[in-house]
């Protein structure tokens, strides 16, 4: 929408960066364009909130002048620590203004914990105090297709939205920690993906896997044999092609004893794939639920 000034003469109330990965370069063509077209959102002098922890974060300070940092690893206007954390919820404390208040969030990862650090900078700013996040937390949805997990006889299943090299890490790495048996990869990537996007991502989810299954995801009128092919040449060590994501979904969730858990990304809540000659309704969340109720 930048690049492509689809938002040009809106002005905005507050602006907020996340994290940075590389995507999109179907479009940007280089990862350097795709910096350059965030960094020139800041541009306009409206109010941002701007992730501290970012690798980039001061080519983005240097632009926005009028910011408000937050983050867990550097110093920051609105921090988080983090106490504890399981694979169901994170505890951690925000720290503002010397107040601080421990926090109990029922999602999953640190990367959630980053949102909420974002979320919760942009309500400071609107003059609410601290112990009003604490409620804030509580009454949080789970957001369909973003962190799910379905759990069946210490079986588990994670449905994420997770489509880019760093994001599936992220993810990977998390739940890698609270696995205490075999970790099962089920993704894909959407057609027109670069070369280098699908090899990293078989690479990404290689090195934090015991097996990948790379399967569809929307490839939008590509191959579909030749982008699971790309994703599975950056696969190191176990690892198949299954193209029918329903099908990929079973057998990886068939292959789950107690302690296990399989994570299924790329499609989060999307509901339709989109073929050359046809468009396919399909729900990563649905085919989890009902593929679990089975084993």
């Amino acid at each position: 929408a930048i690049k492509l000034k689809r938002i040009a003469g809106l002005k905005f109330y507050k602006k907020i960066l996340t994290t940075i990965g590389e995507d999109h370069l179907d479009l940007h063509n280089t990862f350097e364009d795709y910096l350059n077209t965030k960094i020139s959102f800041f541009r306009n002098g409206e109010s941002a909130i701007l992730n501290a922890d970012s690798l980039y974060i001061e080519r983005f300070k240097n632009i926005a002048k009028k910011h408000t940092l937050y983050g867990i690893e550097r110093p920051a206007d609105v921090r988080g620590v983090i106490i504890s954390e399981e694979l169901e919820n994170v505890n951690f404390v925000i720290k503002y203004k010397g107040n601080e208040d421990i926090i109990n969030l029922h999602m999953s990862g640190t990367f959630n914990v980053y949102n909420f650090l974002a979320t919760s900078t942009f309500i400071f700013e609107e003059g609410y105090e601290i112990g009003y996040i604490e409620q804030f937390a509580k009454n949080i949805p789970v957001v369909p297709g973003r962190a799910n997990l379905l759990q069946k006889g210490g079986k588990n299943v994670f449905v994420d939205f997770a489509h880019n090299p760093l994001e599936i890490e992220n993810v990977l790495k998390y739940l890698r920690r609270f696995t205490d048996g075999k970790l099962i990869t089920v993704l894909g990537a959407v057609g027109f993906s670069t070369e280098k996007k699908k090899t990293e991502m078989g690479k990404a989810a290689s090195i934090y896997s015991d097996f990948v299954i790379v399967t569809t995801d929307d490839p939008r009128g590509d191959d579909p044999v030749e982008i699971a092919k790309g994703i599975l040449k950056g696969v190191k060590g176990n690892g198949k092609i299954v193209l029918d994501r329903r099908n990929a979904i079973k057998e990886g969730i068939s292959m789950l004893n107690k302690g296990d858990t399989i994570a299924i990304l790329g499609r989060g809540d999307e509901v339709e794939a989109h073929y050359k000659d046809k468009t396919v309704y399909f729900k990563d969340l649905d085919a989890a639920k009902e593929e679990l109720s089975e084993i």
